[in-house]
């Protein structure tokens, strides 16, 4: 069973890295190390990550080295579902880089990828419909999927909005969602040539 980013490497023939890990936000969460800011951290330091549960998550070297900077890289960021589901704080008015907010978060992440990759293109892609909700109910998930097109405003990045302009709707989400949250093979590769698509036809 193909992953997203499996799905984008064998429809495209791009060298796609999936350093995602499952359950992670966009913010800093107590006592969870999986979040964006950590991973970022991870990906610069030690090219590795040992997560709460003991397992080790490795970055491909080739992040590592001066090669790639060379290459025509894409980041594609796709954080709000978690965020909404632990109810983080979408922005702190005071301080705009707080990493313990979802909009604090993505902009210090953002800004400490474009410090070394200067030439990458950035798309941030907003959660889908969700069959589920949460008790925490701090936000409404539309609340992250519009902070997340802000800052892909405020940051000149492109955004993809898989919300309201997407094959997954309210009234199909069974067909592409395995659980009400995590989408099935038809929603990866859905997800997967949506990116295709968007970078073909909207990217310069």
């Amino acid at each position: 069973i193909y992953s997203f980013p499996g799905f984008v490497s064998g429809l495209s023939k791009a060298v796609s890295y999936n350093c995602a890990v499952g359950g992670s936000s966009g913010s800093m969460r107590p006592g969870d190390n999986s979040d964006f800011p950590n991973l970022v951290d991870a990906f610069f330091a030690e090219n590795k990550l040992v997560l709460n549960d003991g397992s080790t998550l490795l970055y491909p070297d080739a992040f590592q080295g001066g090669d790639i900077k060379d290459k025509n890289i894409c980041f594609i960021i796709n954080f709000g579902t978690n965020d909404y589901f632990s109810g983080c704080a979408v922005e702190n008015p005071q301080d705009p880089l707080d990493q313990t907010t979802y909009k604090g978060a993505l902009r210090y992440c953002i800004l400490r990828l474009q410090e070394r990759f200067p030439q990458a293109r950035y798309v941030l892609v907003s959660p889908t419909h969700l069959g589920v909700t949460t008790e925490v109910q701090s936000y409404p998930l539309t609340d992250y999927v519009t902070a997340l097109e802000e800052v892909a405003r405020e940051m000149d990045v492109y955004f993809i909005d898989n919300y309201h302009d997407f094959v997954i709707t309210e009234e199909n989400i069974p067909d592409y969602l395995s659980d009400g949250c995590h989408p099935n093979e038809d929603g990866r590769l859905a997800m997967a040539v949506r990116i295709m698509d968007f970078i073909e036809k909207e990217m310069e």
